[in-house]
């Protein structure tokens, strides 16, 4: 049987085809990040990273360090304010001169001086990853 040329070039695109299809949706993502709604921990900087999402609309990751004795409030990649642990009763009590954020359960209240009524944030909902929990 004669080759002809015509199924030749037929054979060599669809053997190019083939591997092109293999090179762009065959490849597997092993190390793909964690879903940014995730509570993470780093063994970089030993910090324990928490988001929230607000019932105003806003949202924020609290980063805590390793003794879980200071936080950086981070939102969008920014750090906006370092609080720190104070003794509480209520809960994990973080605070500066004009925030504090009381940590119970899951969730967190926000409260400062020129706020009305304080801010309600939780753990966004994720069915792969159990929220960071507080304590009541």
């Amino acid at each position: 049987m004669e080759l002809n040329k015509n199924h030749v070039l037929a054979g060599l695109c669809i053997f190019f085809l083939v591997l092109v299809g293999i090179s762009l949706f065959g490849k597997k993502d092993d190390a793909k990040a964690p879903p940014a709604h995730a509570v993470q921990v780093s063994a970089v900087t030993q910090t324990i990273e928490a988001p929230f999402l607000c019932d105003d609309g806003s949202h924020f990751v609290a980063a805590f360090d390793a003794a879980m004795d200071s936080a950086e409030i981070i939102v969008d990649g920014v750090t906006i304010k370092q609080v720190t642990l104070t003794p509480s009763p209520s809960g994990r009590v973080y605070k500066d001169q004009h925030t504090t954020f009381t940590f119970r359960g899951e969730g967190v209240a926000i409260t400062r001086a020129d706020m009305p009524t304080p801010v309600t944030c939780n753990p966004p909902q994720d069915p792969n990853n159990a929220p960071m929990n507080f304590g009541d």
